[in-house]
């Protein structure tokens, strides 16, 4: 009976002291659970905080500092929406706006694919990321797709828009932009592109004013108004920019700022380091307008040439490369690029310019009216050169030097024609002055003036 009673007491000592034990560790594991949950809780605030810090650069424009503080929130808080949401708002407008690679937005898109965003978000994403890519077929895909979706536009999303749009080459850029700017509350980015894409465009009324929503003294701001100055007001007026500042700009006005370092005395290195950063054919187009109201034809050209490799359809592109074509006397480049491309305009003009070199004025005519038929404008000399070719009243010198000072395509090899059927060789040889005979035409009347023999002196 008492080795009962013993085993007993032994028992109910054990069973105590494995259930205080066991009380115990029941306490320890919910203090263990209370302090994992705050310190959750904590990350989770602290990961949103920094998310706000980086919305509040983005907000200012600085988008390496609102990529890098949304790069810490996800560290901080790599569950978080908030943080996931900024990382991902952020990387994407570095890839639009920022030196984002083709790699980039490959890595940007592969984990965008395991947030698993939906909605707006994804469709920021996607869209960044053929921007980045500078895939304007990929881009007006996407967006046909998103809009007979009905995706919801925010801030961000429009801004892409825009940029994708910017990339078609689209002028609705602009609305877009608008769009942004007032969705993103005194956010410099979006209005800095509205005024681009109407600079872009040709539509400098309108750049202009969207300028004047800007602060003056914003670097990207400056920039716009120097190439417009520069285009409208002062041709080859220089335009002082910092080369190291440069690099600090947005990508959407970093070309920009580098075409407008070529000027009469200097070279025409800024112009390519220019055309290896744009961001859409119509900077390319910009940078070469630039170039040529700085008195440089060659940079303007290879401007051409990076827009067409970029959008090979683009018809202003093709449009100034024959202007630029004709002005050095290239009847062939002219022809291809105008053939190659959709410009009616352009089309027209070169047809025009070869009937007049076949010496048939009917031809001239007939382009002409073609022109007028399809709403496009017609070659301004086609009158002038009937007139050489006999259809009509020769053009008196004056009107044809006048052309040829505003650079009128084919007036130089006109005013030639008519200087030496009326047996003018000084003027003839004044107009050929710097020409290079490395074209048939320019060779064929370098043959011609070599042949004519000036008028006896009386």
């Amino acid at each position: 009976m008492l080795v009962a009673l013993d085993k007993q007491k032994q028992k109910s000592r054990r069973a105590l002291v494995f259930g205080g034990v066991a009380a115990a560790l029941l306490a320890v594991g919910g203090g263990v659970a209370v302090a994992v949950r705050r310190d959750r809780e904590s990350d989770r605030a602290r990961g949103d905080d920094l998310a706000e810090s980086a919305y509040a650069a983005l907000r200012t424009g600085d988008l390496a500092r609102g990529r890098a503080l949304a790069a810490d929130a996800r560290k901080v808080d790599p569950k978080g929406r908030g943080a996931a949401e900024a990382w991902l708002h952020a990387n994407g407008l570095y890839l639009i706006d920022g030196d984002g690679t083709v790699g980039d937005a490959i890595a940007y898109m592969d984990e965008v694919r395991t947030l698993g965003a939906r909605g707006t978000l994804v469709a920021f994403a996607v869209l960044s990321s053929a921007v980045a890519m500078k895939n304007d077929k990929l881009a007006t895909s996407l967006l046909s797709e998103q809009r007979s979706r009905g995706v919801e536009m925010d801030a961000y999303y429009a801004f892409a828009v825009g940029a994708a749009l910017d990339l078609a080459c689209d002028a609705d850029a602009a609305d877009a932009y608008a769009q942004s700017s007032a969705l993103w509350v005194d956010a410099p980015l979006p209005r800095v592109r509205r005024a681009r894409a109407f600079l872009l465009t040709e539509n400098h009324a309108a750049a202009r004013s969207a300028l004047g929503e800007l602060p003056v003294d914003r670097p990207a701001a400056r920039v716009l108004a120097a190439a417009l100055t520069r285009l409208e007001l002062e041709r080859g007026a220089p335009a002082y920019v910092d080369p190291f500042a440069a690099t600090d700009l947005p990508r959407s006005v970093r070309a920009i700022a580098q075409a407008l370092t070529v000027g009469k005395e200097t070279e025409s290195a800024g112009l390519d380091v220019a055309l290896d950063d744009v961001d859409t054919p119509l900077v390319a187009l910009l940078c070469g307008r630039l170039a040529l109201s700085a008195g440089d034809r060659e940079g303007a050209s290879h401007a051409v040439d990076t827009a067409l490799r970029m959008r090979p359809e683009l018809g202003a592109a093709a449009r100034l490369g024959v202007t630029l074509a004709l002005g050095r006397g290239d009847l062939a480049r002219a022809t291809k690029l105008a053939e190659d491309s959709t410009d009616v305009e352009a089309k027209h003009l070169v047809r025009a310019v070869q009937g007049y070199e076949d010496g048939k004025p009917d031809v001239v005519r007939d382009e002409v009216l073609a022109a007028f038929d399809e709403g496009a404008s017609s070659w301004t000399l086609a009158t002038a050169a009937r007139g050489v070719l006999g259809d009509g009243a020769a053009p008196d010198a004056a009107t044809l030097a006048a052309a040829v000072e505003r650079g009128d395509p084919w007036a130089a090899e006109l005013a030639f024609d008519a200087a030496l059927a009326r047996s003018d060789v000084d003027t003839a040889t004044k107009t050929s002055r710097g020409w290079e005979a490395s074209t048939p035409a320019r060779k064929r009347r370098f043959e011609a003036l070599k042949h004519t023999e000036p008028p006896p002196n009386p």
